[in-house]
């Protein structure tokens, strides 16, 4: 067995288990989960089955690799500086762990990701959360969600699947689904499949009740519209005409627009937490990792903010990275993001392989979906999710680079 086809084997495992496995705990400050087990045995296979090679690492002169490695380097300096001032250092280190997992699995995908094990990848990938869908089916027919909310759907709890929390899998329905309905649109011979697919996601989509979700699926739809599909814009008026017919739903689709609405008033006190604890610490926040732990410390100060709990997350993953990393390590999260994003936008622009091309385009959907919900929840810090955005960026430009090399006659890195 080739180096390569060992890799693959663990890569599948990874992209099968990790959507389904919602394991994560803590042992000595040192995250425990699918993500990082699978994902760990793939970076220790990959030093060691390719150290020698680490010369030829040819990606590094790809511009945006080599800028997106130099910033998430500078990043994880400052997050490992931040460890001499947090108060409670270990989540520094936690957190700092979980960051660097994301940057090395990219560089690991860039180098050994094929043709062949990338098609594979997302074959094993669609299968997962496939069962995952079918679970959340299965999760709200049996009314076993936990999450009970002031606004029920047939008095039964907010689907969550197998992504722990009903956000969380509203976020991942999102990552999927755009492929599908690309798909509808250019495949006139599994319309059939395609249109089951979808709507087996939009039924989890809406059980999640999670609007930040339903407003990011939108976003997404009109990311499609504005560069590729136009006609797909008449479509978002008639969803939410069939989303306000059942009344829970438009309850709960018109408590986005209320302030006085519970949620909405505990994220404006949890923001302004935040912004508080960034103008306090500008330029080095308070630890990568610990807005949760000066939470209490805030609305001792300031009482009015005071949720009736001592831990709280700022649920905004943008004013998150500001309070714990100060302005420098906010901006430079920002900029790492956006070069993942401007990835696939230069993938979907330049290349000439239709598949790649709209693949590329259900990723732009999905980064548009989730760049919104990050406004409203911590995503980026949740790995059974935010890894994907990494990983699925990864195959998509290596697939890029792959193209880009062939056409020049100089084979595949």
């Amino acid at each position: 067995m080739t180096r390569k086809n060992i890799l693959s084997v663990f890569l599948y495992m990874f992209l099968f288990w990790v959507p389904i496995l919602p394991i994560k705990e803590k042992i000595k400050g040192i995250p425990i989960s699918a993500d990082f087990f699978f994902g760990s045995i793939i970076l220790i296979l990959f030093i060691i089955l390719y150290l020698k090679d680490i010369y030829r690492f040819e990606f590094f002169k790809d511009k945006l690799i080599k800028r997106l490695t130099v910033l998430s380097i500078l990043f994880i300096l400052f997050s490992v500086f931040s460890i001499t001032y947090a108060k409670n250092k270990s989540i520094v280190v936690s957190e700092t762990l979980r960051f660097t997992e994301y940057i090395l699995l990219f560089i690991a995908c860039i180098y050994f990701i094929e043709k062949d094990n990338a098609k594979r990848g997302f074959i094993v990938f669609n299968i997962s959360m496939l069962i995952s869908a079918f679970y959340g089916l299965i999760q709200f027919v049996l009314n076993k969600s936990e999450f009970k909310d002031s606004i029920l759907l047939f008095g039964r709890g907010r689907v969550y699947s197998t992504f722990v929390n009903p956000n969380y899998y509203g976020a991942a329905i999102n990552l999927i689904i755009y492929y599908f309905i690309i798909n509808l649109i250019e495949d006139e011979k599994n319309k059939i499949i395609n249109i089951s697919i979808i709507l087996l996601y939009l039924i989890n989509l809406i059980l999640t009740l999670t609007r930040g979700s339903w407003f990011g699926f939108i976003i997404g739809l009109i990311v499609i519209s504005m560069l590729k599909y136009r006609r797909l814009l008449f479509s978002i008026p008639f969803g939410l005409f069939l989303v306000v017919l059942i009344p829970s739903l438009r309850a709960r689709f018109i408590s986005t627009f209320d302030l006085t609405n519970l949620t909405n008033s505990e994220r404006l006190k949890l923001w302004k937490t935040g912004y508080l604890m960034f103008r306090d610490h500008v330029l080095t926040g308070v630890g990568n990792g610990n807005y949760l732990y000066r939470y209490a410390e805030y609305i001792k100060k300031y009482p009015e903010l005071n949720l009736g709990r001592s831990q709280f997350s700022v649920h905004n993953s943008y004013l998150k990275m500001f309070a714990e990393l100060g302005v420098f390590g906010g901006l430079l999260f920002i900029f790492i993001y956006g070069i993942l994003v401007f990835m696939n936008y230069k993938v979907y622009k330049h290349t000439k392989i239709e598949k790649l091309k709209n693949l590329a385009l259900a990723n732009l959907a999905f980064w548009g979906a989730y760049l919104f919900q990050n406004f409203f929840n911590n995503l980026m810090f949740i790995p059974q999710l935010n890894v994907f955005a990494w990983v699925l960026t990864a195959i998509v430009y290596k697939l890029y680079l792959i193209e880009g090399r062939e056409v020049n006659g100089e084979g595949t890195i």
